[in-house]
């Protein structure tokens, strides 16, 4: 049987068997002064050549970094995203709204690429201190009421980029 097949990948792309990455996929709609985007996307917020502090919409694949280009270990994420022009394009207010929280995506413990993690004795004055699970790790439900929202105003004055975001996550 011949076809299309659609498969998932580990690192959150989606891939078909010609090859097309359809990570980043999304519907632009531009009304006058707004723009209008929906599906899975990257944001940026700031302008920085490596780490930026206000750029933490997206969730980060830690899994094989290459610690000069942060913007390549970015998971696109479903969201909706406006954005406004305003005063001839002087103003730019941009809005996103994700519905539920996604995580970043970190290396096995036994991966080239993992945290280090010193290793501890297994016991200390006679008591045992490697534990004989691994932690429990405690994730957000994937509801609305665990959404995202963030704002963002900016402009340019003089050669001088300015701007201000709230992210509530």
């Amino acid at each position: 049987m011949s076809g299309y097949i659609l498969q998932y990948d580990e690192k959150t792309e989606m891939d078909n068997y010609f090859g097309v990455n359809l990570e980043d996929i999304y519907i632009n709609l531009s009304l006058g002064i707004f723009d209008f985007r929906l599906g899975k996307q990257i944001v940026s917020w700031g302008k920085v050549d490596a780490y930026a502090p206000t750029d933490n919409i997206n969730p980060m694949d830690y899994r094989g970094f290459d610690i000069l280009d942060f913007s390549s270990m970015k998971i696109a994420i479903l969201m909706v995203k406006v954005d406004a022009y305003l005063l001839y394009d002087y103003l730019h207010i941009e809005g996103i709204y994700i519905p539920y929280f996604f995580e970043s995506v970190y290396p096995d413990p036994d991966s080239d690429w993992a945290f280090y993690q010193p290793p501890l004795p297994e016991t200390i004055g006679g008591y045992d201190v490697v534990p004989d699970t691994k932690p429990t790790v405690y994730s957000p439900s994937k509801t609305l009421e665990n959404s995202e929202v963030g704002l963002r105003v900016g402009s340019s004055v003089g050669g001088y980029d300015f701007s201000g975001s709230y992210f509530f996550t």
